[in-house]
């Protein structure tokens, strides 16, 4: 939701980059084949803009995560992740990656020198705070600039006697 904000909000194009080899979900999100996507651009090295698809939000971009891999590690540790990034950069104002959970996978900690600045998010009354303690000292080894914690998930419930005066 940060990246469809950024393009409806923003005069910017904006992508969304789905690095969650293991779990991804923008394609499904966003109504959008999976493949060709990232990991396609990478071991297939089919051109960026085959892999690019179009959002129903004005300036909002999604790169899907691509055919299924049985190594995400190895595909987010080849060499041309780097030129891939920097080509997004060049072509999006804001480039947004979704990538696996920091902990148990190395992936986010490696991949985040290559971006501004890393939004971590927690699920509200699953995320333990330990997990997440150890989250942000795995990021602050890597070098990463933390910009801040998104709580997703989180339930209000409303009372019924305030539902009764409505």
């Amino acid at each position: 939701e940060f990246a469809l904000t950024l393009a409806a909000e923003g005069d910017v194009p904006t992508v969304l980059v789905d690095l969650n080899l293991r779990e991804p979900s923008a394609a499904e999100s966003f109504r959008v084949p999976r493949d060709p996507g990232f990991s396609d651009l990478i071991l297939s090295e089919l051109p960026l803009a085959q892999c690019l698809r179009s959002t129903e939000t004005p300036r909002l971009s999604v790169l899907p995560s691509g055919r299924p891999t049985p190594s995400p590690s190895r595909v987010l540790s080849d060499p041309r992740v780097e030129q891939a990034v920097a080509e997004l950069r060049r072509r999006f104002g804001f480039v947004v990656i979704d990538m696996s959970p920091i902990v148990p996978f190395s992936e986010g900690a490696q991949l985040s020198r290559l971006v501004d600045g890393v939004v971590l998010v927690v699920r509200s009354g699953r995320t333990k705070r330990d997990l997440v303690q150890r989250a942000l000292e795995i990021l602050d080894d890597a070098g990463a600039r933390v910009l801040g914690t998104v709580l997703n998930r989180r339930r209000f419930y409303v009372p019924r006697f305030i539902y009764e005066r409505l």
